[in-house]
């Protein structure tokens, strides 16, 4: 039996500082499921204006749109 394993990340890069926030640890860190409903319910359009606070310079930012 193959087991097929996903693997995924959803990376946006900070407009404050720079660094790239992985959205979906981000996601895991807040215990929050949203980023992963939204994407794997074909409602990419939905994370449009979604509220980001960045882990490492804890400025606030909003997503403008998911690119594939």
């Amino acid at each position: 039996m193959n087991t097929a394993f996903l693997d995924w990340s959803l990376d946006v890069e900070c407009p404050h500082c720079k660094e790239e926030v992985d959205l979906v640890k981000y996601e895991s860190d807040s215990g929050d499921n949203d980023i992963a409903l939204r994407i794997f319910g074909n409602r990419w359009d939905d994370l449009a204006g979604y509220d980001i606070e960045c882990p490492h310079c804890h400025n606030d930012f909003q997503i403008d749109k998911v690119e594939y």
